[in-house]
């Protein structure tokens, strides 16, 4: 049986863009990374992200507080009243990174909580989020308190 040429498929060539293109990456990851987000129901959620956003702004601002002020600060800085002595629990000064490191480690285990969390109790998430936005409130407020009667 003979194939009349007329009717055979002819293939177009499509130009393919290299994977090993680097913007080519990026638009391939960022676009993976906003489906994955958008499959994810807490990050629609208003306070969900809110309190993401102010853990890492604490974190942020602590770091850049303290990078800032390391000469101005005393050897030994007061971290917590100790009722019993009526007095401060120090830390030394080259320890005092630990704050924000440990602020963020607190929002990083917060967000796979809640997100583990969302699934079957989103009032438990909710509440969790107001918990965690009125913390980050008083530990800046705290902390500022406590930095300006250092520096002053």
């Amino acid at each position: 049986m003979e194939q009349d040429r007329s009717l055979q498929n002819n293939q177009m060539e499509m130009p393919i863009k290299e994977k090993g293109e680097f913007i080519y990456n990026i638009k391939r990851n960022l676009s993976k990374s906003i489906v994955y987000a958008g499959v994810m129901p807490q990050w629609r959620n208003f306070l969900y992200v809110f309190s993401t956003i102010s853990g890492i702004a604490l974190t942020i601002a602590i770091g850049i507080f303290l990078y800032q002020n390391m000469q101005v600060l005393p050897e030994q800085i007061p971290l917590f009243y100790q009722q019993k002595d009526s007095s401060f629990a120090t830390i030394a000064k080259d320890k005092i990174f630990i704050v924000p490191g440990f602020i963020f480690l607190v929002t990083l285990v917060m967000n796979y909580l809640k997100g583990r969390i969302y699934g079957f109790d989103r009032r438990l998430v909710f509440v969790l989020n107001i918990a965690e936005i009125i913390s980050y409130i008083l530990i800046f407020v705290g902390l500022s308190q406590l930095f300006s009667l250092i520096l002053i």
